[in-house]
C-alpha cells in the first residue's frame, strides 16, 4: 500500500465528508427559515426557534459548524502532506465515533488508516 496515495485520499475523503455535513446542515436551516417564512407569514418564528426558545439548536449548529470546519483543515493538511492534520484527524475521528452511526463508521475508517505504519512514515 503506498503511504503517500492513501494519505492524499484522507484528506481528500474527510474535505468531502466534511463539505456535504455542511451542505446538509445548512439547507435543513435554509429549509426551517424558507418554511417559516412562507407558512409563518415572517421570519420571527425561525429567529425565536433559535435563539431564545432553543438555544441548544444554535449551539449545535456552531458547534457542527466548527467541528466539520476543522476537519476540513485536517483534509486540506493531510493533501499537503502535515504531521498536525494527521493528529488533528484522529482527535476528530475519535470524537466522531459517538456520532452514531455515520460518525462512528467513518471514524473507525480514517482510525484504521491514520494508524497505518505507511501513513505514519509518510507524515513524519
Amino acid at each position: 500500500m503506498n503511504g503517500k496515495r492513501v494519505v492524499k485520499v484522507l484528506g481528500i475523503l474527510s474535505i468531502v465528508y466534511a463539505a456535504l455535513h455542511i451542505l446538509f446542515i445548512l439547507l435543513v436551516f435554509s429549509s426551517l427559515y424558507i418554511f417559516s417564512n412562507v407558512f409563518g407569514g415572517n421570519s420571527s418564528w425561525f429567529l425565536d426557534l433559535i435563539t431564545q426558545r432553543n438555544a441548544l439548536l444554535l449551539e449545535i449548529l456552531v458547534f457542527s459548524l466548527i467541528y466539520f470546519s476543522l476537519y476540513i483543515l485536517a483534509g486540506i493538511g493531510l493533501v499537503n502532506y502535515k504531521d498536525w492534520a494527521r493528529t488533528l484527524l484522529i482527535v476528530l475521528s475519535i470524537v466522531g465515533l459517538l456520532y452514531f452511526p455515520i460518525g462512528t463508521i467513518v471514524g473507525i475508517i480514517f482510525l484504521i488508516f491514520l494508524f497505518n505504519k505507511d501513513v505514519s512514515k509518510t507524515l513524519n
